[in-house]
């Protein structure tokens, strides 16, 4: 059993080290032996500790003992490489996560010989097929938990290494319970620094999106805070006046405009899965709204053809949004795909007729304007907003598409503006 603890502990060591040579074993070996000779006399001359008992299957292995056919390579001399474990491990990393005791007692040529043991079996698992490995680094995980020491962290420069462990393989549902025990109800202090443009989605969140984001309990988190035609440029945009106390409140620099088309349900959507990956990493509760989404094709079968198709997924998003801001506060899970295709079934089979659009057939235009909708996808959104930092240069995106500087506001028949003023003063 201790080879395998030993053999499972070298998996997760870095770099594997090549047979050495036997003269630079033998120079090793010599200059290890000058180092604790005194320490190696005065240990064999009478020791109490009892030599240990090695399984069958490292005693099999060849030429872990030096003298084959008897017993002299199997003695065990205690205090053998005393005062050398950090210099063993640094020149042997497969001896890396041996016990001090074993480094310290074991005579060198056995660890020596231990170490080429070792890098034959790692080599071996080298050679199994994927989903061997993926099987047995999960069942090395769970026998050998990660010790986290204690550290300062400010979620900004100084960042705590436990920030980057794996990721779990666990259900999220029981992540999000386990969560709710350890943060508590209110969640976390709210921040609204968090690098958008690195994944394509600045300047899209709106300030209450921000603040209504780290608080899993919050039943006011709703899709238009992700809207980017609800973000205004400016000191417009950090001011904090409430103008009335109910869900529907809303701040100086923010715009009531509600999602009208799939293009603008589709970017909310993506903005509010990237944010709360940010605020939030281990809440996947917006992940498993967008996989309902993705699985029933936007719910094409109940809404294809529907010209309000976009503010009825809005509203049931935001439906499932209170809903587990509840399940939190109860210490309940989240709402997952599998649930939600239930939870859509009543929702929608509840909604009264009149908010239901009867379909209808589309004008014979309506996908050349889609299609030229999609081409003016190149219009600066941070010009939009004000906040473009290219001052009248050439703007291009970081695949070098080049944006224009024109208003991205949509008029009343549904056409962009395009004119020369960003959309904060479109009129």
């Amino acid at each position: 059993m201790l080879f395998f603890l030993l053999l499972s502990s070298t998996f997760n060591s870095l770099g594997i080290p090549q047979s050495l040579a036997q003269d630079e074993l033998r120079a090793i070996m010599a200059e290890a032996a000058s180092n604790v000779a005194d320490d190696r006399a005065r240990n064999l001359a009478g020791s109490s500790i009892p030599p240990p008992v090695f399984p069958d299957r490292l005693m099999s292995l060849p030429g872990l003992f030096n003298v084959a056919g008897s017993d002299q390579g199997k003695e065990w001399s205690p205090g053998a490489t005393s005062g050398m474990g950090d210099w063993m491990r640094v020149r042997f990393p497969a001896l890396r996560n041996l016990p001090d005791e074993m480094v310290d007692k074991l005579p060198l040529s056995t660890l020596l010989q231990l170490n080429e043991a070792l890098v034959k079996d790692l080599k071996s698992i080298k050679k199994l097929d994927p989903e061997a490995k993926l099987a047995l680094n999960a069942e090395e995980c769970c026998s050998n938990p990660v010790s986290v020491p204690s550290g300062l962290d400010n979620r900004r420069d100084v960042l705590h290494q436990a920030r980057f462990l794996g990721g779990v393989i666990s259900s999220h549902q029981l992540v999000w319970q386990k969560a709710r025990e350890v943060i508590g109800l209110d969640g976390i202090p709210a921040l609204g620094g968090y690098d958008m443009d690195a994944v394509g989605c600045g300047g899209a969140v709106s300030p209450k999106g921000w603040l209504e984001l780290h608080n899993p309990a919050s039943t006011s988190l709703c899709l238009r805070q992700f809207h980017i035609s609800n973000v205004s440029g400016g000191s417009m945009s950090v001011k904090k006046l409430s103008l009335s106390s109910n869900d529907e409140s809303l701040l100086l620099g923010e715009s009531a405009r509600e999602i009208m088309d799939m293009e603008e349900f589709r970017s909310a959507m993506t903005t509010l899965r990237e944010a709360m990956s940010m605020v939030l990493p281990w809440n996947k509760s917006v992940s498993a709204i967008q996989g309902f989404l993705n699985i029933s094709n936007y719910c094409k079968k109940d809404l294809d053809g529907r010209q309000n198709r976009a503010a009825l997924l809005t509203s049931f998003v935001n439906y499932v949004l209170g809903r587990n801001a509840l399940n939190w506060q109860n210490k309940q899970p989240f709402l997952a795909t599998n649930d939600l295709l239930h939870v859509w079934a009543t929702w929608f089979g509840q909604q009264p007729a009149s908010s239901i659009s009867t379909s209808k057939k589309e004008p014979k235009d309506s996908k050349k304007r889609e299609e030229k909708d999609r081409d003016k996808n190149d219009l600066c959104r941070r010009y939009n907003i004000g906040s473009c930092p290219t001052m009248g240069k050439e703007c291009r995106t970081f695949y070098g598409l080049r944006l224009r500087h024109l208003c991205n506001a949509r008029l009343s028949n549904g056409q962009l503006c395009e004119k020369d003023h960003p959309r904060i003063k479109h009129v």
